[in-house]
């Protein structure tokens, strides 16, 4: 088992946890989330994506947070239904971002097989 090897099965591990970790949280905001109307601040720059700033209030409480995704679809100055957690106000979604992509299950299953090879090889070496 070489050098490659190990770096193909680490990767094929991050994209796995990276993607089940938004699952995850898509799944958390569906359930969980309280649905509010928000105004859009405007866009700030993260790695070169736009992500929204939010601006809402819940009882009685004004919060200012992050779009979960980059998406510059909505203009700023204008208002958006989205999701928020109360334990975690950093961040929102919107209806758009808690739904499953289709990438991200494709995604998983890559890394899956990625991580199925590499453990086959692994399991070959010890056999002998």
């Amino acid at each position: 088992m070489g050098l490659m090897d190990v770096i193909w099965l680490v990767m094929g591990a991050l994209i796995i946890i990276i993607l089940a970790k938004a699952i995850i949280a898509q799944v958390r905001f569906k359930k969980n989330g309280i649905r509010i109307t928000a105004h859009i601040q405007g866009y700030v720059d993260q790695n070169g994506k736009p992500f929204a700033q939010y601006l809402f209030e819940h009882n009685g409480q004004s919060y200012t947070a992050s779009g979960y995704y980059a998406d510059e679809s909505p203009a700023p100055d204008t208002d958006r239904e989205i999701l928020f957690l109360p334990d975690n106000t950093e961040y929102v979604m919107t209806d758009e971002d808690i739904k499953m992509k289709l990438w991200q299950i494709g995604g998983i299953i890559a890394g899956a097989v990625v991580v199925s090879i590499e453990v086959i090889k692994i399991l070959r070496v010890i056999a002998g």
